[in-house]
């Protein structure tokens, strides 16, 4: 009859693997406790339970999880073996990786290796570079945008449609028809990632706008709920501010020029959108300190956006 009642292979397996890691019986505190759970009143007032604490090592285990003591008594010692066993394997896997970190160090580089750093170093070089936005690009941001409000006056007199009627002013549209220049802003399709960061920047803009108001009718009106991704321009770095400015220049272009036609409500929402988005950049561009060393190239920014600007009257 074998001690733990179990298949006397199991039972000699154990023994082994005991001897193998060097735990003797005697070097282990046990002693008999009650379980809970499930098992009827064998679990509830018999000691079935099983505590096991192997005293070199300080190692504790608990069995609770049969009816039998003896079968509780042998898989506590399996437990206790295998906690034992990740110790001491733990110990030697640390030791290994450490001496194949210093192996892996020495051993050269293959050729793949070598070009897979190499292109990591020269995107984290250019990513370091869009990081310093160029002062040349900073000014003529701010050159261009006050160029283009100016032609914008010239060709386009008339800002805000609304109804068949126009107003050069927003301030000159009463509540509802503020209320519908915004729904028509809200509108404006924005698939592309430029179009819908100038929607987001219009919107907030307008909508200050309208607060400012301090009307019930526009407070009643729900337009403060709409929803739509919200921009903090102040967050946008630089270099992701010229580069919005510079996708959506080419856009703003067609309402600038003396062949474009009447422009319909939604058209009109659209050049509202884009005017006002750029106008929000180039404001957000002035408030930064960002034109140290650039005044040494000013004068060839300057005449260069003249030039275009001659171009464009």
């Amino acid at each position: 009859m074998t001690k733990f009642g179990v298949n006397p292979k199991k039972e000699e397996a154990l023994k082994a693997r005991m001897a193998r890691f060097g735990v003797k019986e005697s070097d282990l505190v046990e002693y008999f406790i009650r379980s809970s759970g499930p098992g009827g009143q064998n679990v509830n007032k018999v000691a079935t339970g099983v505590y096991l604490r192997h005293v070199p090592t300080g190692i504790e285990v608990k069995c609770m999880l049969e009816r039998s003591q003896a079968l509780n008594r042998f898989r506590a010692r399996r437990t206790l073996l295998a906690k034992i066993e990740e110790m001491i394997l733990g110990k030697e896997s640390a030791e290994r990786k450490r001496i194949e970190k210093i192996r892996r160090q020495k051993r050269k580089r293959s050729k793949r290796a070598k070009e897979k750093i190499l292109k990591d170093k020269r995107a984290r070089s250019e990513k370091k570079a869009m990081r310093r936005a160029p002062a040349r690009d900073i000014l003529l941001v701010l050159l261009l945008a006050t160029m283009i409000s100016g032609c914008a006056t010239m060709h386009y007199p008339s800002a805000y449609k609304v109804e068949g009627q126009e107003f050069k002013k927003f301030k000159e549209l009463d509540d509802d028809k503020a209320l519908k220049v915004v729904a028509l802003i809200y509108n404006v399709n924005h698939d592309e990632w430029e179009d819908s960061m100038a929607r987001s920047l219009a919107l907030e803009e307008y909508l200050n706008l309208l607060r400012k108001r301090k009307s019930k009718y526009i407070k009643g009106s729900g337009i403060f709920d709409i929803k739509y991704d919200k921009v903090k321009i102040s967050r946008i770095k630089d270099r992701d501010l010229i580069k919005l400015y510079k996708a959506l220049a080419p856009k703003a272009d067609n309402y600038y020029m003396d062949s474009s036609q009447e422009l319909t409500e939604r058209e009109n929402a659209r050049r509202i959108v884009y005017l006002t988005a750029m106008g929000s950049i180039a404001t957000e561009m002035k408030k930064r300190d960002n034109t140290r060393n650039a005044m040494s190239i000013a004068s060839q920014v300057l005449l260069t956006a003249i030039t275009v600007a001659l171009q464009m009257i």
